[in-house]
C-alpha cells in the first residue's frame, strides 16, 4: 500500500524533476573544469583504473561521490548527462529524506510547503542542485540522513542506530569537510540525550573512524594537511566586522540579490524563524529535536564567521545553508491562523522572494548554460574535423573539453596540473603541437 506521504514525496521529486529537466537537457552547460575532473575520475573508476581516494590533484573532498558516478556509468555508460542526472538523482534524495525528518519533527502540512522551496530555480540553487565540482547534492544527502539518524537515536533512545549514525558522520567528512557542520549539531543533540553514558560516544567514535579512514590515512601521511587548513593562520578562528559584511552579501546571493526592500523582506523572514525556533527554547523545550535546524544554523554561524572562509567573497561555502533555509522561511509564517491564509502567506513570500530577487538570474542563468552547451558541441565538431587526439590548452579548457568529448581527446592543461597522465601522453604520444584558444 502506498502512503499518503509517499504519495506526497512522489509529486515533489516529480515536480522537482520537471523544474530541473530544462537544465538537465542542456548538460555540457552545466560544466568547468572543476566539474569535470570528478567526472572523468568516475569514468576512470568505471573502467577499473586505480580508484583514487580524493579529488584528482588535492587531499581533501573524498571520492565518495565519485564512485557514485563510477557504478552509474558501470551500468548505463559514460556520458555528462549522466553524471548530472547522478547529482539530481542525489538531490531528489535529499530533498525526500528531508521531507520525512520535517514530518516526524513538525507536521505534513510543514514539512509539504517546506519542500516546495526546492522547486524554485534560484540561480545558486539550481547550480547546487547540480553540483559535481564539490559533489553538494550527496553532501546534502549524507547530511539529511545525519539529522534523520540523530533525531531517531534521541527519540526513540535506539541506540542500535549508533553504528550507522557514526559511519555515515565519517563518509560526510571525508566526503567534505564542510560537514563538520552537521557532526557538531548532531553532537550537540547526543550530549543532551546521553549526558555521560560513555559507550555511544565510544560507538560512535569507532565507526566515525570506519568511515572517514581514508582521510586518516591521508593525514598521516602527508602530516595533516587538513587539520593544517582548518587551522591555518591569519583571518582564521578570528571575528571581525568585514566578514559579518562580506556574509550577509553573500547570504542574499542565496536567493539572488534584489531591490532594498526584497533584501530587507528576506533578511527579516530569516530572522523571523531563528526568533519562532528560539521561541521553542523559551518554552522549556530545550532538548526538543525540533529545535535542531536552530542549531544548525547558530553551528554553522559560529564555524563560518570563525574560519578564514568568511574573508572570501564565495557564495559555495554557503550552499549548506539550503538545508535550514526553507525550514527558517516557513518557521517565519507558520504561526499565521487560519490555514488557509498561513500557506497563502508562505507561497507568497517563496514566489515573492523568486519573482523579485530571483528570476531575472535564474533565466540569465538558464540561458548561459544553453549557449555554453551550443558552444562546447561546436568546439568538439571542430576538433573532431580536425581529426588530433592530442590537445594543449589552459585549466579552465583542457579538462572541460576532455570530459565532454569522453575522452575522445586528451588534452594537456598548460596552467595547473590535477592528472599528470594528460600531460605525459600529450609529451610522449602527440605527433604535432595542438593548442585550443577558445574563449568560453
Amino acid at each position: 500500500k502506498i502512503t499518503r506521504d509517499a504519495e506526497i514525496i512522489g509529486l515533489i521529486l516529480l515536480l522537482v524533476a520537471v523544474v530541473h529537466i530544462p537544465f538537465l537537457l542542456y548538460n555540457f552547460g552545466l560544466m568547468d573544469s572543476d566539474e569535470a575532473i570528478p567526472v572523468l575520475q568516475g569514468k576512470h573508476i568505471a573502467e577499473g583504473k586505480l580508484p583514487a581516494a580524493f579529488y584528482y590533484g588535492a587531499l581533501f573532498q573524498g571520492s565518495l561521490p565519485q564512485h557514485y558516478y563510477a557504478l552509474l556509468f558501470r551500468v548505463f555508460g559514460y556520458s555528462i548527462f549522466m553524471a548530472k542526472l547522478a547529482a539530481l538523482v542525489a538531490f531528489c534524495a535529499f530533498v525526500a529524506v528531508q521531507f520525512i525528518l520535517l514530518l516526524r519533527l513538525y507536521s505534513r502540512e510543514f514539512a509539504v510547503l517546506a519542500s516546495l522551496f526546492y522547486l524554485l530555480p534560484f540561480r545558486h540553487l539550481a547550480r547546487a542542485s547540480f553540483d559535481i565540482g564539490s559533489g553538494f547534492p550527496v553532501v546534502f544527502l549524507l547530511g539529511a540522513v545525519i539529522f534523520t539518524l540523530t533525531e531517531k537515536i534521541c527519540k526513540e533512545k535506539n541506540d542500535r542506530l549508533l553504528p550507522a549514525l557514526g559511519f555515515v558522520m565519517g563518509l560526510a567528512f571525508w566526503t567534505h569537510q564542510i560537514a563538520i557542520v552537521f557532526l557538531l549539531t548532531s553532537g550537540i543533540f547526543l550530549v543532551l540525550g546521553f549526558r555521560f553514558h560513555i559507550k555511544p560516544y565510544l560507538t560512535v567514535a569507532f565507526y566515525f573512524l570506519l568511515g572517514v579512514l581514508p582521510l586518516v590515512v591521508s593525514e598521516i601521511y602527508w602530516k595533516f594537511p587538513v587539520y593544517r587548513t582548518f587551522f591555518k593562520s591569519g583571518s582564521a578562528w578570528t571575528l571581525r566586522s568585514g566578514k559579518f559584511a562580506n556574509g550577509a552579501k553573500l547570504a542574499l546571493e542565496l536567493v539572488s540579490r534584489g531591490p532594498a526592500w526584497a533584501n530587507a523582506l528576506f533578511f527579516a523572514a530569516v530572522a523571523t524563524g531563528l526568533a519562532v525556533l528560539a521561541a521553542r527554547v523559551g518554552r522549556g523545550k530545550k532538548n526538543s529535536m525540533a529545535n535542531l535546524y536552530l542549531v544548525y544554523v547558530l553551528v554553522y554561524a559560529l564555524v563560518y564567521f570563525l574560519s578564514g572562509s568568511s574573508s572570501q567573497s564565495i557564495v559555495r561555502y554557503l550552499y549548506i545553508l539550503y538545508i535550514g533555509l526553507p525550514v527558517l522561511l516557513v518557521s517565519a509564517l507558520f504561526w499565521i491562523r487560519p490555514k488557509f491564509l498561513r500557506r497563502g502567506a508562505i507561497a507568497v513570500l517563496f514566489l515573492g522572494l523568486f519573482l523579485v530577487n530571483g528570476r531575472e538570474d535564474a533565466a540569465a542563468r538558464f540561458r548561459y548554460v544553453r549557449n555554453l552547451h551550443a558552444d562546447l558541441k561546436k568546439v568538439v565538431a571542430a576538433m573532431s574535423a580536425i581529426g588530433d587526439k592530442y590537445w594543449a590548452c589552459d585549466y579552465w579548457t583542457s579538462y572541460l573539453l576532455t570530459a565532454v568529448s569522453g575522452e575522445k581527446f586528451i588534452i594537456a592543461s598548460t596552467s595547473v596540473e590535477r592528472y599528470p597522465a594528460y600531460r605525459l601522453v600529450y609529451d610522449t604520444e602527440a605527433t604535432q603541437i595542438n593548442r585550443i584558444f577558445w574563449d568560453g
